[in-house]
C-alpha cells in the first residue's frame, strides 16, 4: 500500500556533517497541493543509529489556481 503512495526520491538532503548548534534548513516543494507527511530522517555519521519523525501538512493551493 505506502508503496502505491510514498515518493522514493527526497526533495533535499544534506550529506555533510554537521556541527553542533548549526541550522539548516530546506525549501518545500512549490508543485504539492492538499494533505502530505513528510518523513525527516537523521542518521548519526559513522553508526547504525537514526532518528525519524514524520509531519502532516496541508499545502494550500495557490489564489491563481483556484
Amino acid at each position: 500500500m505506502w508503496s502505491d503512495i510514498f515518493e522514493w526520491s527526497p526533495f533535499d538532503e544534506h550529506r555533510d556533517a554537521l556541527q553542533p548548534k548549526e541550522i539548516t534548513s530546506a525549501t518545500l516543494p512549490d508543485d504539492k497541493h492538499g494533505h502530505h507527511v513528510i518523513l525527516l530522517v537523521w542518521i548519526v555519521a559513522e553508526t547504525d543509529k537514526a532518528f525519524y519523525q514524520a509531519f502532516d501538512v496541508d499545502f494550500d493551493v495557490p489564489e491563481s489556481e483556484e
